[in-house]
């Protein structure tokens, strides 16, 4: 850091997110690390190429208790209420896959042209059109490690929208919700989404030291 010119230290590089990140269904964690990295199914589990990057938003819906006579926000008078969380992509795979999520369709052989496939607009949302782990994953600047968000249940809310333009690829952007399936004892106001982030050394030093804090407050 140097004071009133940047605020950059040591550990910024670390921290550092870069590109436009890949898309995957259905990924998951896999036993055991790598060179001390957490293992996932990267591979296996890639949805689609995307051109033209890809946002990811998790929003709080929050409530402050209004109180006669108090013009301001109080601090503890808020109450997280719910959340959202949505993906947004630009898929350049115009996969069959990608189609049926968004129309709520099935698309399958033509019995007419036997090149083709076939499908119709959906009128019910079945279990094949949900997407289950549907995950975002970036990687940092300087070790290339992933960053990973992951979405228990995600369904696509867009439709299919394509424009097309002389001289360039089509994309097919498509906006995917993530939803909570329904739990016992659970109040229903946050969706779960798992975050991976890699820790820098800082981050370890941190943990370390409130490990030792809660320690020593426990005693």
């Amino acid at each position: 850091m140097q004071t009133g010119q940047h605020g950059m230290t040591t550990n910024t590089l670390d921290r550092i997110w870069l590109g436009a990140g890949t898309i995957h269904k259905g990924l998951k964690l896999t036993t055991g690390t790598v060179g001390g990295n957490a293992q996932f199914n990267f591979s296996e589990t890639l949805l689609c190429a995307t051109s033209g990057g890809n946002s990811l938003e998790i929003t709080s819906t929050l409530y402050d208790v209004p109180i006669d006579g108090v013009g301001v926000k109080v601090y503890g008078g808020v109450v997280k209420t719910g959340e959202t969380g949505t993906l947004t992509v630009n898929a350049l795979d115009m996969t069959p896959e990608l189609l049926n999520h968004a129309l709520f369709s099935s698309l399958t052989d033509s019995q007419g042209a036997k090149d083709y496939l076939v499908g119709q607009t959906g009128q019910t949302i079945k279990e094949e059109h949900w997407i289950d782990s549907l995950a975002y994953v970036g990687e940092t600047l300087k070790d290339r490690k992933p960053i990973v968000i992951i979405f228990d249940k995600a369904i696509c809310t867009s439709g299919a929208k394509v424009d097309g333009k002389s001289f360039e690829a089509s994309v097919l952007p498509l906006t995917f919700e993530a939803y909570k399936p329904y739990a016992d004892n659970d109040r229903m106001t946050g969706l779960g989404i798992r975050i991976y982030y890699p820790k820098t050394s800082a981050d370890t030093q941190s943990v370390s030291v409130n490990s030792a804090s809660k320690a020593v407050a426990e005693k």
